[in-house]
């Protein structure tokens, strides 16, 4: 597909229910929907212009599992119209891995669970997620109990000291997963991120008042976007 003829096709496809977006995009080849797709996504769209849209529930049904996601997302629009969860690579580990029942996965970063709820689904291992934002918890919780999956959420920031007993999370609507400490962090163009007070601890604190056996971990998973370095110093 020619750029010139994807730039008169996604103001069409944005004007038409999700649903049928998703019909056109999947009888596309994969190069064609792969254009579509990045040309419809809320990431793009909240990088060139003010992006502010209520949420727009969608449920993706994999192997066993369901995730309910923000289609007015980056991470949900994604997990939904390629009917697979965003974050695959910590599923495909765990098969690589095999994670086992009693097996426990530390999951730093947690977002709505696209990367760990499919996994845990699976194997019925134990989940302990950790998100800072209490906006995308909403979601994640959600999934959780939907799913049933045996799991701690924990509503922090991790940082290399809690001398704060707060910390301002930054936060582009369209992309709500790049969440950051750090106000700079994947801005939009043409608005501010918003803020939200997030509680800050370490990970050493947190290791002493959760209450999980860490002879069972078995994966961790860090994605805190920027803050990587200083999740591993606490």
């Amino acid at each position: 597909m020619h750029y010139k003829l994807a730039d008169f096709l996604v103001p069409f496809l944005a004007a038409t229910p999700p649903s049928l977006q998703k019909a056109i995009i999947k009888l596309l080849p994969p190069d064609d929907s792969q254009l579509l797709l990045w040309g419809l996504d809320p990431n793009l769209l909240r990088k060139r212009k003010r992006y502010h849209r209520n949420p727009r529930k969608r449920t993706m049904c994999g192997r066993g599992y369901r995730l309910v996601v923000d289609i007015n997302d980056h991470v949900g629009f994604n997990t939904w119209m390629k009917d697979r969860p965003f974050e695959i690579g910590l599923y495909n580990l765990g098969q690589l891995l095999n994670v086992q029942e009693d097996d426990l996965i530390l999951d730093i970063g947690a977002n709505i669970g696209t990367a760990s709820i499919p996994l845990c689904v699976e194997r019925k291992c134990q989940l302990v997620a950790i998100e800072a934002s209490k906006e995308i918890a909403g979601l994640l919780l959600e999934n959780i109990l939907i799913n049933q999956v045996k799991a701690q959420v924990h509503l922090f920031a991790l940082a290399d000291s809690n001398q704060s007993e707060y910390l301002g999370l930054y936060k582009n609507y369209g992309n709500l997963g790049s969440a950051s400490i750090f106000a700079e962090w994947n801005p939009s163009i043409a608005q501010a991120p918003q803020c939200e007070n997030a509680p800050v601890t370490t990970l050493d604190q947190l290791a002493q008042f959760a209450n999980f056996d860490y002879t069972k971990l078995k994966i961790v998973k860090l994605d805190v976007e920027g803050a990587e370095v200083m999740v591993l110093q606490g």
